[in-house]
């Protein structure tokens, strides 16, 4: 038995990355086919994974998938691909008459594979070379699974440009019957899933399992191997803060995170640090922002290669509005400030009221300061109950303290679908 894996992007790497070691730590090989530009060579998970046997990496040349770069250098290249998609008139007849799976359903069969995983997405959206894996895994019988490339941590279904402008022409739905093609479409918590049910995915194969990438074994062992980072500061005794940015099409508001920055460079005896998001060819906003930067003293861009790890280990306070490393403070135990203004969305973090919860910049301000007077200051009993909450919520899937990776390779692993 042997698991392939099809990776994409840094954060298909993070959330993988506990199931291959666990699948390797117990015998059971992985084969990983990178189908972008992407290159593993440097990146200290992996290197991690290649001290255990069994891990195999192979680079694919995707020469199906148009990325966002070369759609901006030529409309016309992008228009004529959409031409050839699978549901065009000339995706059809190719995949009717003229695909050829032979390779692929050769390869899987040779090598034993046993389970196809590919992160959040279609069998389609990844271009015709992964789709044709896809295709030739269903023939011959290989489970498929859909696992999770982030951690979805809102309430609300709308969370970025493209679910509410599909909504506002009721097109919603529009690819739900693509992704019921997996066997298995998994969450990590149950809000999520339910909405996901509510928009036409099916009820079955649609699952929440919990975070591998947060649960804390892993965030652990995660945290050690991940490269220090080591900033030095002119004045040591500075309250430094790390700001989290999000990606820009997740309902956020631009001006306002201007207001709060310039708000938090203001504040006396504070250093902070901005992280931009991390999701492949998802640019934040934030590069907008240099000379807001360039016109103080303590605030810089945190350097391309600091990992948020690091980065929160380093920090004594942590801003995080968007984004689920919200969860990787707050198992550090370092102080969370969650600004519910700084977007439309309503995230969990909210909802369960964890860490501290600010409304405006007045309200941050003042729980920064009141952190800054106070460093050794711990959660209360109340905020470590809603902490757990939150926890249990996206972390254990709702089921309460389990080995969440163990479920999750059991599952992957097993001979008869659980449904």
């Amino acid at each position: 038995m042997k698991i392939l894996f099809f990776i994409k992007a840094y954060n298909d790497v993070d959330h993988f990355s506990p199931i291959i070691h666990r699948l390797l730590s117990i015998s059971i090989p992985v084969h990983i086919i990178v189908f972008s530009d992407l290159s593993l060579d440097d990146d200290y998970r992996i290197d991690e994974l290649k001290k255990i046997d069994g891990l195999t990496i192979e680079y694919l040349e995707n020469k199906y998938k148009i990325t966002r770069s070369k759609r901006k250098i030529s409309r016309l290249h992008f228009y004529l691909n959409k031409l050839k998609s699978y549901n065009s008139p000339y995706g059809v007849l190719k995949r009717k008459y003229f695909l050829d799976c032979r390779r692929e359903v050769e390869f899987l069969k040779n090598n034993d594979i046993h389970a196809l995983v590919i992160e959040w997405s279609t069998p389609t959206s990844n271009g015709l070379a992964v789709e044709k894996y896809f295709r030739a895994a269903k023939s011959i019988g290989c489970t498929t699974y859909s696992l999770p490339h982030g951690c979805n941590i809102y309430k609300n279904p709308d969370v970025n440009n493209g679910y509410v402008n599909r909504s506002y022409k009721g097109r919603i739905l529009d690819d739900a019957e693509e992704r019921n093609k997996f066997d298995y479409y998994i969450f990590q918590g149950k809000s999520r899933r339910d909405q996901c049910v509510k928009l036409g995915y099916a009820p079955n194969s649609t699952q929440h399992w919990g975070s591998v990438r947060f649960y804390p074994e892993w965030q652990k062992l995660n945290l050690k191997m991940c490269p220090p980072f080591d900033f030095k500061l002119k004045e040591e005794s500075v309250f430094k803060i790390v700001f989290m940015d999000h990606q820009h099409d997740y309902n956020v508001f631009p001006d306002k995170i201007q207001d709060t920055l310039r708000v938090l460079s203001n504040i006396k005896g504070v250093f902070v640090l901005l992280k931009a998001s991390t999701r492949e060819g998802k640019s934040s906003h934030i590069e907008g922002y240099e000379k807001l930067i360039q016109s103080t003293s303590n605030m810089q861009f945190a350097p391309d290669d600091a990992h948020s790890p690091s980065l929160i280990k380093w920090a004594d306070c942590v801003i995080n509005y968007g984004s689920s490393i919200g969860l990787e403070a707050l198992i550090q135990k370092k102080p969370l400030v969650t600004p519910t203004h700084l977007d439309a969305n309503t995230s969990l973090f909210d909802f369960y009221n964890a860490g501290y919860i600010v409304n405006n910049d007045k309200e941050m301000v003042s729980v920064i300061n009141e952190l800054m007077s106070d460093p050794s200051k711990q959660y209360t009993r109340s905020q470590v109950e809603c902490i757990e909450d939150l926890m249990n919520e996206i972390v254990y899937g709702g089921y309460g303290e389990h080995d969440v990776i163990a479920s999750y390779v059991n599952k992957i692993t097993s001979h008869q679908l659980n449904y």
